[in-house]
């Protein structure tokens, strides 16, 4: 099933179709154009990196629809959604005023940089689903207007597909507070000397292996290196991103 929510961000994907395509998968801001590229580019490596380093990784080898729709699905592991046992209390709720003090708890123990954007919705009483998505979607996105969260990602008139909907709204707007605008750390990271041994090595075999003309040279690596195709395949790509094969 492909998400209606950006791979990089919280956003709704631009021009969402149910025939699946590369622009399925993100928003405005992050459709890879001429104007955000740069931008594509930055946050997809930061996302990558933040997957690696839970030993999580995504098989580039793959059709570029599959390859993101996995990638997509990836990220709720870096930040999940509530158990089913909270979300089955939350809908048992009487009252929209204590189903919303339902959610605010969950987002503060939770989601706790997006917490603190919403929480001044505390004091406002919004009365329905509708006026209360929006209000949390103008609040995540300074730069959104009424045009732009009238394109609410998941369904309303179901109170679990809702409550499922805006929670993995929040969980996905907290890795990209978490992971994607995260400063980047100056400095080797510990492992670095090994990995960047690991990754010459490769580039020499690679090339080795493209001058006689090999094929599944993944696959032959992954033997020959003892690693998993899977992380063979992230090493290669990001050395042709380098430019080193």
């Amino acid at each position: 099933m492909i998400s209606k929510f950006c791979v990089f961000c919280w956003r709704a994907v631009s021009g969402y179709s149910k025939q699946p395509k590369r622009s399925n998968f993100f928003c405005a801001k992050h459709k890879a154009n001429a104007e955000t590229r740069i931008t594509h580019q930055k946050h997809k490596r930061r996302l990558i990196k933040a997957l690696e380093k839970k030993n999580i990784h995504v098989a580039d080898d793959q059709k570029k629809e599959d390859y993101y729709s996995c990638l997509s699905l990836q990220v709720l592991k870096l930040k999940g959604l509530p158990d089913d046992e909270l979300i089955r209390k939350a809908c048992d709720q009487k009252g929209f005023c204590n189903l919303i003090e339902i959610i605010f708890g969950i987002s503060k123990k939770s989601y706790k940089q997006t917490y603190n954007k919403i929480k001044v919705l505390r004091v406002l009483k919004l009365s329905n689903k509708k006026h209360f998505t929006k209000a949390i979607m103008m609040i995540l996105d300074k730069e959104a207007n009424h045009d732009l969260v009238s394109n609410i990602p998941f369904e309303l008139d179901n109170k679990k597909a809702w409550l499922t909907g805006l929670f993995e709204m929040l969980a996905r707007h907290e890795v990209y507070m978490t992971v994607i605008e995260e400063k980047v750390k100056s400095g080797p990271e510990k492992g670095e000397g090994e990995n960047k041994e690991l990754r010459d090595k490769l580039a020499i075999r690679i090339n080795e292996m493209k001058q006689e003309k090999l094929k599944h040279i993944n696959k032959r690596l992954a033997s020959e290196f003892s690693l998993s195709e899977a992380r063979i395949s992230v090493l290669h790509r990001q050395l042709i991103e380098n430019h080193k094969v």
